[in-house]
């Protein structure tokens, strides 16, 4: 009995014995992860804000050293649509267009907040597309590139966290928020691979002009559901505007088409109205409708459009002031 006692006891040893290796060797597997995940991270983090040039570098210096008196928020349609000389000249005032291709109304939302929480700016122009208002998954994928800012800008992060239900735990990873950036931080940060923009300010002009066989109701979503989402980053721009003293324009720039979205249209409206902020309509400006040559294509202006269309919005702000 004592040896069948004996042997038990030695066998659970052994048991107990396996498992704290096993146990330890997880542990062990799970510090090196921890730390090359660390060590990667934080690299690329190094990295990525040593960016001197691209979308990213726009963002970077949007949010982290902007300083100027008048910035434009959007998409491709504020970055080709906003000439800061124009504006600096009428206005008399230091002029960044922060506007990205390809990052709509959620992105630009969260780099508004982000860069005001840093400096107030005088005046602060939001440009807007037809279809902004209408929910596109896409838009909520295009927050990645927020994703580097998380740590750093915590008035963002309820905003980041709309991306998914895990985002929270994802974020908890130094080499997640860069996942999607690895090519543009190699690329940006190796001399002779950068890709190459004529940028003033921001600003990136485009010199093509419309072919009348490309022209089509880009913007035909008359249809499309109002994001809940959306209409409470329009609010709360607004009243982070008035409570900042902020000159608030939304804008819609001029597209070469003639199908009006009212929906979005009267929400805005109603928006501005509340919150005594502007909104100024150019979708179908017989200045611009009227005039192919002055688009690239038919959602955006080339540097001749551009260079008028400038004019024409900094002549009106110099009106309002």
């Amino acid at each position: 009995m004592e040896v069948n006692l004996y042997i038990f006891n030695s066998d659970m040893e052994k048991l107990v014995n396996k498992y704290k290796r096993f146990f330890a060797k997880v542990f062990l597997l799970f510090i090196i992860i921890v730390l090359t995940d660390q060590l990667i991270g934080n690299t690329l983090r190094y990295f990525y804000f040593k960016e001197d040039s691209g979308g990213n570098f726009q963002t970077i210096y949007s949010i982290e050293r902007a300083k100027e008196d008048i910035l434009v928020f959007g998409s491709s349609r504020a970055s080709h649509h906003y000439v800061p000389d124009v504006f600096e000249k009428n206005l008399k005032k230091t002029f960044f267009n922060t506007g990205r291709d390809g990052h709509y109304l959620l992105f630009n939302y969260g780099v508004l907040k982000a860069t005001l929480s840093r400096y107030t700016p005088k005046i602060v122009i939001f440009d807007l597309r037809p279809n902004d208002l209408f929910y596109l998954k896409t838009d909520y994928d295009n927050l990645f590139s927020l994703l580097p800012f998380y740590k750093l800008h915590p008035e963002i992060r309820d905003l980041i966290n709309l991306r998914s239900s895990v985002e929270k735990i994802k974020l908890f990873s130094e080499i997640y928020p860069f996942n999607s950036e690895l090519i543009s931080v190699i690329l940006n940060n190796i001399r002779f691979l950068k890709k190459q923009y004529i940028i003033r300010a921001g600003y990136i002009p485009i010199y093509g002009i419309l072919n009348g066989a490309s022209v089509n109701n880009y913007y035909s979503q008359a249809n499309g559901i109002i994001d809940v989402n959306k209409i409470n980053a329009l609010k709360d721009i607004a009243a982070i505007c008035k409570m900042k003293n902020i000159v608030l324009i939304f804008i819609c720039s001029p597209i070469y088409r003639n199908d009006s979205n009212l929906k979005n249209s009267l929400e805005i409206k109603k928006i501005a109205k509340a919150y005594q902020s502007q909104f100024w309509d150019f979708e179908n400006d017989s200045v611009f409708t009227k005039h192919p040559e002055y688009f690239e294509d038919i959602t955006h202006l080339n540097d001749t459009g551009a260079n008028i269309f400038s004019k024409k919005v900094a002549e009106r702000i110099e009106n309002l002031l």
